[in-house]
């Protein structure tokens, strides 16, 4: 069970804390679980890896500019893929992998849905954001499928315990 929190605390907070960040991509991407969805083979990955990079080095995605931050990227399928295209959509974009703050690491095989995986990946993203003195703006999960693990994705308490878990992650 959580502990509470009085109004007193919630008003220094806002008062003197840093602020959370809301927008990473203006009118595109919010801060927050997010889902790219469409039909096999037509490019989420790629947007996913460029959007990714683009977010890790600053750039402008579509000619809006991004609220810099280190990227998490954790692979439910095809990781050894997924390396190769995040060094080269960096390189396409003229940036260094070795100074780029993006990580990925492979989907737990329980899968998201599970508490102990959001963990995991919540010290992943918090020890990646710690190596580059930059906070996380973004964890992609790819594929939502292949994130489940042993449950399915077309079940509602499964797709429940995602869905709290990616958004437990996100604050």
């Amino acid at each position: 069970m959580t502990a509470f929190v009085t109004i007193a605390e919630i008003e220094r907070a806002l008062l003197h804390d840093k602020p959370r960040r809301r927008i990473i991509i203006p009118d595109v991407l919010p801060a927050g679980p997010c889902l790219i969805y469409g039909p096999s083979g037509v490019g989420k990955t790629g947007i996913a890896i460029r959007t990714g990079v683009a977010v890790a080095g600053g750039l402008q995605w579509a000619g809006r500019m991004i609220s810099r931050g280190s990227v998490l990227y954790v692979a439910g399928e095809d990781i050894e893929g997924a390396k190769v295209r995040l060094v080269a959509a960096a390189r396409e974009l003229g940036l260094d992998p070795s100074t780029l703050p993006v990580a990925i690491m492979e989907a737990p095989a329980d899968g998201l849905v599970s508490n102990s995986t959001r963990i995991a990946v919540v010290g992943a993203a918090q020890a990646l954001a710690k190596n580059f003195n930059l906070p996380i703006a973004a964890v992609i999960v790819d594929t939502l499928a292949a994130s489940f693990g042993p449950k399915s994705q077309d079940e509602a308490t499964a797709a429940s315990e995602y869905m709290s878990n990616a958004d437990r992650t996100a604050r």
